[in-house]
């Protein structure tokens, strides 16, 4: 890490933001943006990693980090990387790209946070975050991929998750519940959908199924490893 008074002024922000939080595992949430903060190789950088989170997940505000010193350059990259609830995930993803400083640093935090092995349990929710942030480092690396053409089906709107899964379905794909009193509509689906099947009842389903539609059996794939 490259030592300067901003970066210092930074690393002592950070570490008075962060130092009663904790990550998923309950180790030290400040490791998170040290560890980001030594791959940058610039001032800048250095600064945005140690401080990205800091506007999101505190009461320190961009105001106040622009009162401390810090140039339009780190208050601009910080601005992108804060997420605003409202704003859907890529989008604030396709908005970080614009921009060289926040991208670098996103990127590092992406890698960081798709680390399964920083967890203690590896469950669904984690799965769904590290493919979630696998398609943020492919926009950010690549740029946007290519859309599969898709179709539009019959459809359950399940009560008891709140998603659209196949007319043919009879539990839900998310719980494996058996679907009742559901109400029809329609979904997009993609033509090229990855197909799995069923360990117990053998028919199709769909890769992302966390259940089986019409059995409701654990889904192989999405068991806790």
């Amino acid at each position: 890490m490259i030592y300067t008074p901003l970066t210092k002024k930074a690393l002592k922000i950070s570490f008075k933001a962060h130092k009663d939080q904790v990550d998923k595992s309950g180790l030290p949430y400040v490791y998170h943006p040290f560890h980001l903060a030594e791959q940058m190789n610039d001032e800048c950088s250095i600064c945005v990693a140690l401080l990205h989170d800091v506007v999101e997940d505190t009461d320190i505000s961009l105001d106040d980090l622009a009162s401390d010193g810090f140039p339009a350059e780190v208050i601009e990259a910080l601005t992108l990387m804060t997420h605003n609830d409202n704003v859907p995930y890529m989008d604030y993803v396709r908005k970080i790209k614009t921009n060289p400083i926040a991208a670098k640093v996103k990127l590092a935090d992406l890698e960081h946070n798709s680390d399964l092995t920083r967890l203690d349990l590896v469950d669904d929710a984690a799965l769904e975050r590290a493919d979630k942030y696998r398609r943020a480092i492919f926009l950010l690396r690549f740029g946007e991929a290519p859309k599969s053409p898709t179709k539009i089906i019959r459809a359950w709107h399940t009560p008891c998750c709140g998603i659209k899964v196949p007319i043919e379905y009879a539990r839900c794909s998310m719980c494996g519940k058996e679907i009742v009193n559901a109400e029809e509509t329609e979904m997009e689906i993609a033509t090229d959908e990855t197909i799995s099947f069923c360990m117990e009842c053998g028919k199709n389903m769909r890769f992302s199924d966390h259940y089986c539609g019409f059995c409701g059996a654990r889904s192989s794939w999405w068991k806790e490893k």
